[in-house]
């Protein structure tokens, strides 16, 4: 018995980058494709195959079974036409045979500017014990430094051995971005530079924050060669926008090549 309804249609980039974010901790690996010519007239029906033949709208308990069996699980989504196949750890020769599989970890997925992929963990959070120590291990090694004597820096952190998820800017468009905020500094004036960051149109996850945040001090420095005063931190956007990522599938007959009509 399958669920009522299964959502894997997304119409906005914003809702793919939160939900490729949370399914790759437990489905890392995965298989990208553009819907093919034969089904460009009606991607429903590319999306009824897709979902019938890997089982993703299958119910919970169906999902249990499959994981104390060894199978994969897998996640279907699409945008516009491209979709993209998750599946977890387990059996997936299914999967391999019709699709050229990754893992997150060592190819990233790269879609309009974003690149998303799974790194190591920060570092583990001390007690409050634990901090106060570093913290008067650290005053005596500047101490000690200051009177020109050697000393050994207190020792870091322990870093998580869990991964998790990375979404930043993609190198490439990265430096595109660099060059068009440097040139613009170096020419424009200084509103019409914190108004080219306002309108950036990356989410705001931390790693696309410090990045913005390095563009910015680059910017500053042009800035200041100018005599311009600097641009503070807080024309960067930091909040994202809770935006649905899900759009509702309705067909007007039970015809398998109607348009589909979609609701928001």
């Amino acid at each position: 018995m399958a669920r009522e309804e299964y959502r894997y249609l997304i119409d906005n980039s914003a809702g793919l980058v939160r939900i490729i974010e949370k399914t790759i901790h437990y489905k890392p690996w995965y298989a990208t494709g553009v819907v093919s010519e034969r089904f460009r007239d009606c991607p429903l029906e590319h999306d009824r195959r897709m979902i019938k033949l890997y089982q993703t709208d299958a119910p919970k308990w169906d999902t249990w079974r499959r994981k104390k069996q060894g199978l994969a699980r897998y996640k279907y989504v699409r945008f516009e036409n491209r979709w993209w196949l998750f599946a977890s750890s387990g059996e997936r020769s299914l999967m391999e045979e019709r699709n050229q599989v990754h893992h997150i970890r060592d190819v990233p997925i790269k879609f309009e500017g974003y690149s998303i992929s799974l790194k190591q963990g920060g570092y583990e959070r001390r007690s409050r014990e634990e901090r106060i120590r570093v913290n008067r291990e650290w005053d005596a090694y500047k101490e000690a430094k200051a009177r020109g004597k050697q000393a050994a820096k207190p020792p870091r952190a322990k870093r998580h051995q869990r991964q998790v998820a990375s979404v930043r800017i993609e190198r490439g468009a990265l430096k595109g971005l660099e060059l068009e905020a440097i040139t613009l500094a170096r020419k424009g004036k200084r509103h019409q530079v914190a108004t080219w960051f306002f309108q950036l149109e990356f989410s705001p996850y931390r790693p696309v924050y410090e990045q913005q945040k390095t563009i910015l001090r680059k910017v500053n420095k042009v800035l200041g060669a100018r005599s311009i005063v600097k641009l503070p931190t807080s024309i960067i956007r930091w909040k994202r926008e809770n935006t649905p990522a899900y759009v509702a599938i309705e067909t007007a007959t039970e015809s398998e090549f109607d348009q589909p009509i979609v609701r928001r």
